[in-house]
């Protein structure tokens, strides 16, 4: 099997409300689809989400990547799909947005061309058919977090994610607030984006062991390895890494050097599902706790990541939830839900087939040789 044609479109998404954290807030945010169609008529669609402040990936830059690498693809089979994922890396360095959109739709049109589920191609057992996560609490004045946190427990959610970015005093009073008014039996994480300096990180960790916390996530800058590890040797919590930590290479790095109880795999960080699966297997090896988490993006990206939790098995925490924000979105058919459950259809294919006719087409490539 070989790929017949590929179309990039451009879609948006809004967003139901203004979402906060650390270093920026958005209403509305464009993302990049694509399509791969083989030469035996099967289909498979990809999302590549950008988030320049994360990847360094734009819009246009997907765009411009993915137009570059279509010309390699073209003569390989695609059932060799670890080589065609190595040949991708090799051929286009960073730029993982737009690796992982690619890659994804052409896992998704292999998977229907051999009636699969879609980890089955990379090696993994059926996937159960839902995934519980939790729901994040946009940063803001603690008595909207706190209300915000009241709605979503009373519609039905048992997991917050709570956002943290400052003041120190002001994130505690978060927490505390948020504790008290949803009780103990509801699980707590959290989320400071890289705000703190190390010392302020430790002064928060202490403070918020009293109020039952599962983990901090990303506490001080992505670039700061051993501000870091300061952080993870005299923090009682657990401390997971996410936008320090995007492929392969950033996790064996980490590991090495002791700095982390865990990682946050996005697939839009490490390029697709095939490097994701990589980092799991090597986060497992050395005892790493697993955290799944997304962009915004639409219910086929966070599919996508639904798949690679309920058949792999490896992770203890799930943050896939930025299609609930969403107020509009290109799909025909999005994801199922059942409050804080995602459904998974069986069969081949994610199970979110994207609307053309609400997407921009960029451009479209066919190959008539093989």
């Amino acid at each position: 099997m070989k790929i017949k044609k590929i179309e990039v479109f451009r879609g948006k998404l809004e967003l139901a409300k203004v979402f906060r954290i650390s270093y920026g807030e958005w209403k509305s945010v464009d993302t990049v689809f694509i399509k791969t169609v083989l030469d035996n008529g099967s289909i498979g669609w990809g999302e590549a989400p950008p988030a320049p402040e994360i990847t360094g990936d734009s819009v246009e830059t997907i765009i411009g990547s993915v137009k570059y690498l279509s010309s390699f693809i073209k003569k390989m089979n695609i059932d060799n799909i670890n080589g065609i994922d190595k040949m991708l890396r090799n051929k286009l360095k960073n730029n993982s947005a737009a690796l992982n959109g690619l890659i994804n739709s052409i896992i998704e049109a292999l998977s229907k061309s051999l009636n699969l589920s879609p980890l089955r191609v990379l090696g993994y057992g059926e996937p159960i058919n839902e995934v519980l996560t939790d729901i994040t609490i946009g940063l803001d004045k603690p008595d909207t977090m706190v209300n915000d946190s009241i709605n979503w427990i009373e519609k039905g959610f048992k997991i917050l994610k709570v956002k943290l970015g400052g003041p120190e005093n002001l994130d505690i009073e978060r927490v505390k607030r948020i504790r008290d008014a949803v009780g103990s039996h509801i699980r707590i994480r959290v989320d400071a984006n890289q705000a703190w300096s190390p010392k302020e990180a430790i002064r928060i960790s202490r403070a918020l062991e009293r109020y039952d916390i599962e983990m901090i996530e990303q506490p001080v800058k992505a670039y700061d390895l051993k501000g870091l590890k300061y952080v993870r040797d005299r923090s009682e919590i657990p401390i997971i890494a996410d936008e320090a930590i995007h492929n392969l290479r950033n996790l064996k790095l980490f590991i090495e050097s002791d700095a982390i109880d865990g990682v946050n795999i996005k697939l839009s960080k490490a390029g697709g599902l095939i490097e994701a699966s990589r980092m799991i297997e090597m986060a497992k090896a050395f005892g790493k706790e697993l955290m799944i988490g997304c962009m915004i993006e639409s219910s086929l990206g966070i599919a996508i990541a639904s798949h690679l939790v309920a058949s792999t098995g490896a992770f203890r925490y799930v943050d896939l939830d930025s299609d609930i924000t969403l107020e509009s979105q290109p799909v025909i058919k999005p994801i199922k839900r059942s409050i804080d459950r995602i459904l998974l259809e069986s069969g081949s294919g994610f199970g979110v087939e994207p609307d053309e006719n609400r997407l921009d087409k960029v451009f479209s490539i066919t190959f008539t040789t093989f």
